[in-house]
């Protein structure tokens, strides 16, 4: 699609989140979630594309290189260690 050819390179279209506001979002609720859940487990459900996007954003520093990972797959589980 339009957008998967265009999010990578940081171009946003009219009523698409941009990828960079995605990983924000996303980051803002894992940190929510850690300060309630300190010391626990934390199983995080979302579509795949904003897990791939933070991801990338972890394993390979920008948000932007999300389509470089391989996809996420329905009711695929990865694990990822903390900082």
């Amino acid at each position: 699609p339009l957008v998967w050819a265009r999010d990578g390179a940081g171009v946003t279209l009219p009523g698409v989140e941009p990828v960079q506001a995605v990983a924000r979002r996303m980051w803002s609720a894992i940190d929510y979630l850690e300060g309630l859940h300190k010391g626990s487990t934390i199983l995080l459900l979302s579509h795949g594309d904003p897990i791939q996007i933070l991801l990338a954003d972890n394993i390979l520093g920008s948000a932007l290189r999300h389509r470089e990972l391989p996809g996420v797959g329905t009711a695929e589980a990865r694990a990822v260690q903390p900082d």
